[in-house]
């Protein structure tokens, strides 16, 4: 059973294998299509999810470095007052030791006097009493005063650390909320281009699957619908035509059959220059030819 192009002709092997050609092309071609459309839609689905997350990730590293500036400022005024608190408590604590010191000599003195006075005479009792009961208040108050000394001492000292170290975290915390803050503007700037990026992805899987979808369809419409993708109208039915008469191939219309060089073919000048008949006047094989 032979095969015939849209006009009524028979093909030729050149034909079959044009045509078969541009089917398997558009098979190829279809199928790349589809999967790279499907492979777009995926990688854009996938963008978009990743465009999301940045920006979530972006909101949480905004919060985050307002608070840690915040933080960050709690801890530098946090610092600055342990630092006062610091030195107040050394100064205190200095200043009870000095009263304990003062303290201590005074209730010695008192004990000395009254033990004089004792001494001395009957006159003198009232006032060795009350230089006993002064001396021993101020031994206790000079022992009151060097425990607060000391205590206002070890304060000072500790105020001073922790002042210091809360001078360093505030200065970290202002450091990292800073960073927080870049961090978190890039990200809401990369999630944005991922979620435009995920959409032009999907837009254009869309368009590749259409394209490849078109392909697919095309492959069984035939020459008539494959064949002029390629050549014009006018040349395919000129060639489809003619290759059924030429052994070599198609010939464009307006060109002499038997003109196949500059000097003419055998047949031509045998004839003496006559125009052989074409292949749509030919009628030997008994068919209709349409123009």
């Amino acid at each position: 059973m032979k095969a015939f192009t849209p006009q009524g002709f028979p093909m030729t092997l050149g034909d079959l294998g044009f045509n078969l050609n541009i089917k398997l092309s558009l098979l190829v071609h279809g199928g790349w299509w589809l999967v790279h459309g499907a492979w777009c839609m995926v990688h854009g689905g996938w963008w978009l999810v990743h465009g999301a997350w940045c920006m979530v990730l972006g909101a949480w590293c905004l919060v985050h470095g307002a608070w840690c500036m915040v933080l960050g400022a709690w801890c530098l005024v946090h610092g600055a007052w342990c630092m006062v608190l610091g030195a107040w408590c050394l100064v205190h604590g200095a200043w009870c030791m000095v009263l304990g010191a003062w303290c201590l000599v005074l209730g010695a003195w008192c004990l000395v006097l009254g033990a004089w006075c004792l001494v001395l005479g009957a006159w003198c009792l009232v006032l060795g009493a009350w230089c006993l009961v002064l001396g021993a208040w101020c031994l206790v108050l000079c022992a009151w005063c060097l425990v607060l000394g000391a205590w206002c001492l070890v304060l000072g000292a500790w105020c001073f650390v922790l002042g210091a170290w809360c001078l360093v975290l505030g200065a970290w915390c202002l450091v990292l909320g800073a960073w927080c803050l870049v961090l978190g503007a890039w990200c809401l700037v990369l999630g944005a281009w991922c979620l435009v990026h995920g959409a032009w992805c999907l837009v254009h899987g869309a368009w590749c699957m259409v394209l490849g979808a078109w392909c697919l369809v095309h492959v069984d419409r035939g020459s008539k619908a494959t064949l002029p993708l390629t050549i014009p109208r006018r040349v395919f039915k000129s060639s489809a035509k003619d290759s059924t008469y030429h052994p070599m191939g198609i010939a464009l219309q307006g060109v002499l059959q038997g003109q196949y060089t500059l000097q003419g073919s055998p047949t031509a000048r045998a004839s003496g220059g006559k125009r052989p008949p074409t292949a749509g006047r030919q009628t030997n094989d008994r068919r209709t030819h349409r123009f």
